[in-house]
């Protein structure tokens, strides 16, 4: 199956919308992506009351500037000009994206008359977070909600001095991981490309690449596609190539395919550090220093799964320039384990051996101790040889380790 994410929505470029997608879904209960995305775009469009400010001023200027915007625009000069500061009402996501805490200040959400709130949980459902069709949470949806605090929720209730936007080191780190399992086989031959030049880049320059890169891709894996579904997809990327590679060198209009297909690899990664931008409002990105470091590891590896595996962790503490230590006590990464396992388990005691093991990097990394995945399976295979009553194993179809189960807590 392939690792690329062939449906992409422009209107979710920060990630920090999907924190309220998740806090609100059910674990047991199905829902549909109107539904949520109903949801989603009533709580931000929500309108307060606040104070103008020239951060305010500022973002309105680059963000309403089209001609339907004229009465917003008008009303804010007036309060502008007033001797005191001014009032203005503005929607809550207005009032958070203009702060300037956020590496990006572009991404609001608009739906004209509801026909667009279907999308807005497309990536949320790409990353693993819903199960596809009845959008319950996932093992990696709840992994996710353990990650976003009280105050980040509250957030979306009204206005907060936190700003629900703002990706924290914890939530990065599932959101990175997830991209990785979802979209690696682009990302993996897409950032060394773009890290190869120096200075800065655009993102309809790197829409162009990817249709290139995206068709020469699928020549390589073609001959290995064998299911009638894998089939089908492979039929479906090898027209979106197309597409996209329709689009070179054209003016950048901000919708289509290839600019869609752009966004998705560029806003959300600069929410996660790999990426900033020199003006908030435009579209033109620099790598970080960890974000080279993070690709340079990526390249070392001779798979995304081994990666994901072996080296994932120890990249995230480059990335974000934490100072780790080599040692990692088997007793103390065995006790994280079963926290994780005893926040993430279903109804019967069972949790994801991924998601658990994410759960517990998190953890230890916050230590500056260094847990990769394939250490935690280690672990906890040696621990239920020591003890096999108290750790349980479930294996998925293909005999792999899939759930675990702690019987004594």
């Amino acid at each position: 199956m392939f690792k690329i994410i062939g449906y992409s929505a422009r209107r979710m470029q920060r990630l920090g919308f999907l924190k309220y997608l998740i806090l609100n879904a059910s674990t047991e209960r199905p829902s549909s992506a109107s539904s949520l995305g109903e949801n989603l775009l009533n709580a931000v469009s929500q309108k307060f009351i606040i104070n103008l400010q020239s951060e305010i001023i500022k973002y309105c200027d680059k963000v309403f500037s089209e001609q339907h915007y004229n009465t917003l625009r008008m009303r804010i000069q007036k309060a502008a000009a007033q001797q005191q500061p001014g009032k203005i009402d503005l929607e809550l996501q207005d009032i958070y994206l203009s702060q300037d805490i956020l590496p990006s200040n572009r991404g609001r959400i608009l739906a004209e008359k509801g026909k667009d709130i279907h999308v807005f949980p497309a990536l949320a459902n790409s990353l693993g977070f819903f199960s596809p069709d009845t959008y319950v949470l996932t093992s990696r949806g709840k992994l996710f909600a353990s990650t976003i605090s009280s105050d980040q929720a509250n957030a979306f209730k009204g206005i907060s001095d936190v700003n629900p936007l703002l990706i924290s080191y914890q939530q990065m780190i599932v959101l990175l991981y997830s991209f990785l399992e979802a979209d690696g086989d682009l990302i993996r031959i897409l950032f060394p490309s773009i890290a190869s030049k120096d200075g800065q880049f655009t993102d309809y320059e790197v829409g162009d690449i990817i249709g290139d890169l995206l068709e020469k891709y699928l020549q390589q894996v073609e001959k290995s596609v064998m299911t009638m579904k894998d089939k089908i997809a492979l039929l479906k990327l090898k027209k979106t190539a197309r597409i996209i590679k329709a689009w070179k060198v054209k003016p950048y209009k901000g919708i289509g395919t290839r600019d869609e297909w752009a966004t998705l690899r560029l806003e959300p990664f600069v929410d996660m550090g790999f990426f900033v931008k020199p003006d908030k409002f435009g579209y033109k990105y620099c790598f970080t220093e960890g974000g080279r470091l993070f690709v340079s590891n990526l390249e070392s590896c001779s798979s995304m799964d081994s990666f994901l595996m072996d080296k994932y962790v120890n990249s995230i503490a480059k990335l974000l320039n934490i100072q780790v230590s080599s040692d990692i006590d088997s007793n103390q990464a065995l006790e994280s384990l079963k926290q994780a396992n005893h926040i993430l388990a279903n109804n019967i005691g069972y949790s994801d051996i991924i998601d658990t093991s994410i759960w517990s990097a998190i953890d230890l990394l916050q230590n500056g101790k260094v847990l990769e995945i394939s250490d935690s399976i280690r672990i906890l295979k040696e621990a239920q040889k020591n003890n096999p009553y108290n750790i349980h194993f479930n294996i998925d179809r293909w005999g792999k380790l899939k759930y675990l189960s702690f019987r004594k807590l």
